[in-house]
């Protein structure tokens, strides 16, 4: 199942489920998106989340002032495989075509103007990180 969904070879059980919980998490530290109150990486280490994932949630956190593109230009630089498929993941269901046409057409052409690139950006990275997809 890994090499037909481009993963490299047998994939340890661990890093799946690293990746799964990058992804819920992927979220989580934006404060302006938390009805019960900040949370911090201090928090998610506390729960008993693992470094790898803690360090992927911080890395798909937007940083204030960072645009969108140097934002993806960090996760490329700094991010393992997972992360860089998580938020490849986010950026393209934020550019699904049924979504958008759902949204005014200045909504829609603002999005597809921030996500395609860096869709781009990050399809282009993941090969150096052993993606096959």
């Amino acid at each position: 199942m890994a090499k037909v969904a481009g993963l490299p070879g047998i994939l340890d059980p661990a890093a799946v489920s690293e990746m799964l919980q990058i992804a819920w998490l992927h979220d989580s530290l934006e404060p302006d998106r938390r009805p019960y109150g900040t949370i911090v990486a201090e928090d998610l280490l506390s729960e008993g989340f693992s470094q790898v994932v803690v360090q992927g949630v911080v890395l798909l956190t937007p940083t204030p002032g960072v645009s969108h593109l140097a934002g993806i230009e960090h996760i490329i630089s700094f991010g393992g495989l997972p992360t860089i498929l998580v938020k490849l993941s986010d950026n393209e269901d934020n550019a699904d075509p049924e979504w958008l046409a759902t949204l005014p057409e200045d909504v829609q052409a603002r999005l597809l103007a921030k996500y395609k690139p860096s869709m781009v950006m990050l399809r282009d990275a993941a090969p150096a990180k052993e993606w096959r997809g």
